[in-house]
């Protein structure tokens, strides 16, 4: 009962949404993505944003089906023993392991192929290692391909050559694996295929009874093809939505599955793009954000482009580079002050920790030179406080024993027993260790007293610009810890491998290799801030506007050599052997159309507009010439650049703003800087648009007085903290101030009762301002509880009229735009939702909050409107005002009021009160004030202090930001992705 899969082909991100939310509606769909970075993004395709509950889809990688299939075995045959997957520093380990055992029964003299004995071979080693698996090449088959017939094993006659030594070595691995229950992540579809293979009923039942959806894989590997081939022979349903390259002779899922029933998703054309060359790297990304700040301002080169508006919100811009240019890219962007976000592939090895330990090793290895352990003992996380200037000049050279006595007497506080703790972790990887002892040494060198982060705490009391740096060495120390206990835990586990001892070079080449691959833990991704990646961003990415910068041939297609342990000589005869087909032993040329798919794939992140940039030199002045993907990529219409757009192209001879160009305020200066044209730069004078009016927002009041830090980051810079799934509580309030709106419209012209017009105009406002309350099944319960709570409050509105106020009332004012109240030449601006005008010239002024009732008492908001009422200049009531009678909050979380209200009459009408001393309201004016006073100076001077002990700080998302805490980081890297 063969099932042929089902192939939906698609070139734009965008297009897969509603084929994807449609199949996530039907039952027992199991979807899987290529990397586990996929998965939130798929889920977020198949999910609503504002849809809460536990009905989230399964979203899978391959090794979750072999763990599925696992447990259901287990279930059904007592006393088997699965295999254990191995991680990437265990795979390094296993692999030195293998190859040191092997050439320590090979002398030195004896001869073998070049390169061997070097420390780097053991990750090319380790890497071909995976390739074969992952194509299901066996030792055997590899063995059979060399003319051989039963592997003499330690008598093997072809060491001699490279594809000889990787036979030997290839052999000893997958032994290793097996006799030690472990699997490599390659064999991970493989193990998954003899597990199903067994034929045990019950996890046959269980597969067929399941629709299997794979996305965003352009091709499978032999040993994933071989599982799915299967699969589709027992009649199991599969779905693959496999990306487009445009190009045609290009090996894909449809020339794997011949028989495939194969559909398209209508496209939307060529990506459009704008290409933009700069003199050097450093000028292409200082290009870039120029071009971002003047477009956000409306002006500049990307101003004449009429795809995307300058509104375009940040958290809709991405970027994606190599990790070289990460160092330039943060410099570059915070100094135009462009928030950015890396999203993902931030690793220990671009931390402070290895950086420093690293030179840290290096200088210990030649003898502590004086200037490079100068410079190490100068950093602000060792003895920077008290060694700031450069080394005296009457000391030349130091060894170890000179510089304790020297730092005895310059430095004795930090200095001293900094330097010695650099000494003992040199001598530890001299001495050498277990893997355990190597990355204990590297954790202690940094977090043992003094401790480095502390130091950068104290530090970054005077330098903020150091926050990230001591949140990423925390990180990195978390991860560094993490794996310390893991591998006390599991060394026993991965056999032999797990318990050897290195040192010297060795030693920092396994710290390297693990620093290299171990990524730290990165805060969710803010809203407002452009999305940085490093390295392939996930496959299902899309943004509205998407950066590649560095589009240059020596990066597209790069240098690319073939294989020196299997040449492709070789791997044709594997091929002619087996009969594997082209795409999966990949040729030279098979490389080449790889990267020029990975590059359309990346061009494809651009769902509206993309800038595809590039030097023209690098930073020694060799010219770089550009991708030939580009015009190959134009010439078959996957890219279009506009015809009334030239590409902007900024030589390193206009390095600064010439006169008739706009400048960026504060990070520029022009070329005819007064009075040595450009080059004294201590008082430029800037030219552009004048800085607008300091203004502020009455109702974002008591978010300053919460925390300014906070303040400044919400209201001022707009970076939105990620928003929940489930209640998107922003649309709630804005529905519910439409709603009241209407009702109270509707209440003036006709009486009725507020309970039966809120009840009138319910669905109706859901359905303009939240229609997925309407829609979404998962949103149900919100949107009963909200009506709940919505008529509680009509009726607590209409015992207020029924008690008094409606015969009190002159004028209702709703939605009502507040003087302009000055303070300290600061304009605060409001809007009231509801102002009660009084026949005896009192006023009663009323905000409508989504939340209870908790602490609204101590609310500063209405207290400001009232000084707005009273104080502030420009359209009023045009009615004459004897004062503010109060102030009250009608709050719908708990259907209550609260406030301040003075005068015995309206405190009975309302319900409101006065406070225990009956002077609530005349405090809460004086508070405000002085409130208002400290956010006009906290304007004008741009300081926003953090308030550590403020009641927002537990579940504040920019806890990380202001230092209040530092998280710990997440497993390795995972080399698939």
């Amino acid at each position: 009962m063969v099932s042929l899969p089902r192939i939906v082909l698609y070139q734009r991100i965008s297009e897969l949404e509603r084929e994807l939310y449609t199949d996530a509606q039907r039952e027992l769909c199991t979807f899987f993505v290529p990397t586990s970075r996929d998965r939130k993004i798929l889920q977020d395709f198949l999910l609503p944003k504002s849809t809460a509950g536990d009905s989230s889809p399964i979203i899978w990688r391959w090794e979750d089906l072999t763990r599925h299939l696992e447990i259901l075995l287990a279930a059904s045959c007592e006393g088997l023993r699965f295999r254990r997957q191995i991680d990437p520093p265990d795979h390094w380990l296993i692999v030195r392991y293998i190859l040191h055992g092997f050439l320590d029964g090979h002398p030195e003299k004896e001869q073998l192929p070049p390169g061997i004995r070097q420390p780097g071979f053991i990750s090319t080693l380790g890497d071909q290692f995976r390739e074969l698996l992952r194509e299901a090449i066996s030792p055997e088959i590899l063995g059979r391909s060399l003319g051989c017939g039963a592997c003499q094993k330690n008598n093997c006659t072809k060491t001699a050559a490279p594809e000889g030594i990787l036979c030997r070595l290839f052999h000893l691995y997958v032994e290793y694996l097996e006799t030690w229950h472990l699997m490599d992540s390659a064999q991970v579809p493989l193990i998954a295929l003899e597990l199903l293979q067994k034929g045990e009923p019950s996890l046959l039942q269980w597969i067929r009874s399941r629709r299997f959806i794979f996305v965003g894989f352009l091709s499978f590997s032999s040993s994933q093809m071989a599982l799915l081939s299967y699969m589709s022979s027992i009649g199991v349903s599969i779905t693959l939505y496999s990306p487009n390259t445009g190009i045609d002779d290009f090996y894909t899922t449809v020339d794997q599955f011949p028989s495939a029933l194969v559909e398209g998703t209508r496209s939307s054309g060529p990506f459009k793009a704008l290409r933009i060359v700069a003199g050097s790297p450093r000028m292409e990304m200082e290009t870039l954000a120029r071009e971002l700040v003047l477009w956000k301002n409306k002006k500049g080169y990307l101003s004449g482009q009429e795809i995307l508006p300058a509104e375009t919100p940040w958290q809709n811009i991405g970027m994606v580079f190599d990790a070289p240019l990460l160092p330039l890219a943060e410099e570059v962007l915070q100094r135009y002050r462009i928030p950015y976000s890396i999203n993902e592939g931030l690793t220990v090895g671009q931390t402070a920790l290895w950086d420093i330990a690293r030179r840290i090793w290096n200088a210990g290895e030649h003898g502590w030179p004086l200037g490079e352990t100068w410079d190490i003992l100068r950093e602000p996380c060792l003895a920077g406080r008290e060694i700031a200037t450069s080394p005296p000049a009457d000391i030349f050279t130091l060894n170890e024993k000179g510089w304790i006595g020297f730092l005895e007497h310059v430095a004795p506080e930090r200095g001293l027993d900094s330097f010695k703790k650099m000494c003992l972790f040199v001598k530890t990887i001299k001495k050498g260790g277990t893997p355990v002892e190597i990355l204990s040494a590297l954790y202690s060198l940094a977090a043992e007293n003094p401790s480095w982060g502390k130091e950068l705490s104290l530090w970054a009391m005077d330098h903020p610009e150091f926050d990230e740096s001591i949140r990423r060495l925390q990180a990195a120390l978390r991860e560094t810890e993490h794996k310390v206990e893991s591998l006390g835990e599991l060394q026993d586990r991965i056999g032999p491998a797990g318990q050897v001892r290195f040192s010297g070079s060795e030693a920092v080449s396994f710290l390297h290799h693990w620093t290299s691959m171990a990524t730290i833990w990165l805060p969710p991704a803010i809203k407002g801030a452009l999305s940085l990646f490093i390295g392939t961003p996930p496959v299902l990415e899309k943004n509205s506007l998407w950066i590649m910068p560095n589009i240059t041939a020596s990066i597209w297609p790069g240098k690319m050599s073939e294989s020196s342990l299997l040449p492709d000589r070789h791997k044709l005869a594997l091929h002619d052997l087996t009969g594997t087909e082209r795409g999966h032993l990949p040729l030279l040329k098979e490389k080449r159309d790889q990267r020029e798919a990975l590059f359309r794939r990346l061009v494809a992140c651009g769902e509206d507009l993309l800038i595809l940039s590039s030097p023209s030199t690098d930073a020694l002045g060799k010219p770089l010439p550009p991708s030939p993907f580009l015009g190959k990529g134009v010439s078959e219409n996957w890219i279009s650049f506009p015809d009334d757009m030239a590409p902007l192209e900024r030589s390193l001879s206009h390095l600064l703003p010439q006169n008739e160009e706009t400048m960026v305020q504060h990070v520029e200066i022009g070329e005819d800087a007064s009075p040595y044209g450009g080059i004294l730069r201590e008082l430029p004078t800037f030219r552009g648009d004048a800085p607008e009016p300091l203004k502020g927002h009455l109702s974002a009041l008591d978010d300053y007085e919460s925390c300014p830090f906070r303040f400044v980051n919400l209201n001022v810079l707009k970076i939105e903290e990620p928003a929940e799934p489930g209640l998107d509580v922003r649309k709630c309030g804005s529905t519910l101030h439409l709603l009241w709106e209407r009702v109270w419209q509707a209440y003036e012209q006709t009486s009725r009762p507020l309970s039966l017009l809120a009840r009138q105009y319910w669905e109706e406002t859901l359905e303009e301002s939240y229609p997925e309350l309407l829609r979404v099944p998962q949103l149900a319960r919100h949107k009963e509880l909200l009506l709940q709570q919505v008529t509680g409050l009509a009726d607590l509105q209409q015992s207020m009229e029924n008690n008094g106020l409606a015969g009190l009332r002159l004028k209702q004012f709703r939605e009502m735009d507040l003087p302009i109240l000055i303070v300290d030449g600061v304009s605060f601006t409001g809007k009231a939702d509801r102002i009660e005008y009084l026949h005896d010239g009192r006023i009663l002024i009323f905000d409508y909050k989504l939340g209870k009732s908790n602490g609204r008492n101590k609310s500063l908001q209405l207290a400001a409107y009232a000084l707005a009422l009273l104080e502030g200049k420009g359209k009023k009531t045009h009615l004459p005002v004897t004062g503010v009678s109060g102030g009250l909050y009608l709050c719908h979380g708990d259907t209550s009021v609260a406030g301040a209200i003075e005068g015995k009459d309206l405190q009975n009408i309302t319900g409101g009160k006065n406070g225990r001393s009956n002077n609530a309201l005349e405090t809460l004016f004086l508070e405000a004030q002085g409130a208002l006073e400290r956010m006009a100076a906290s304007l004008k001077t741009g300081v926003f202090p953090p308030s550590y002990g403020s009641e927002t700080c537990r579940h504040c998302s920019l806890n990380l930001m202001c230092r209040k805490s530092e998280l710990g980081g997440q497993g390795e890297n995972d080399e698939n992705e």
